[in-house]
């Protein structure tokens, strides 16, 4: 299990986006590699919406041997009708082999990327 602390969700906003996660990819062995996204670190149900698709997780990506994948995301489910400054997130995910993943968080009030590193939380 793998935890990409500190992400910024922007999701009860009033007016424009302030901030936009990316998740990225990179399977640079012979296999393919899935990558479970979750929410929580027990695999709670939840949903996200990625690539612009609401998707339950816990939620599998493939990702092909030699190749790299970008995914856009944000907080799914229902989101009440008030505004409310972005909310400080964790996401976690598991590998079913190796795997090079980093997270962006995009500030768009500047266009200033923050790079977000995985954290090993168990085996």
């Amino acid at each position: 299990m793998y935890q990409l602390p500190g992400l910024i969700w922007d999701p009860f906003r009033c007016g424009a986006i302030r901030f936009e996660i990316y998740l990225y990819l990179a399977n640079p062995g012979t296999a393919q590699v899935v990558v479970t996204l979750q929410q929580s670190r027990d695999g709670a149900p939840g949903e996200l919406i990625v690539n612009g698709a609401d998707v339950p997780t816990p939620y599998a990506v493939t990702v092909e041997a030699g190749t790299f994948r970008q995914l856009k995301v944000e907080l799914g489910g229902a989101i009440p009708a008030v505004c409310l400054p972005p909310q400080l997130v964790d996401l976690f995910f598991t590998a079913t082999g190796d795997i090079a993943v980093v997270a962006s968080v995009v500030d768009r009030s500047s266009q200033d990327p923050r790079t977000v590193l995985p954290i090993r939380t168990s085996d």
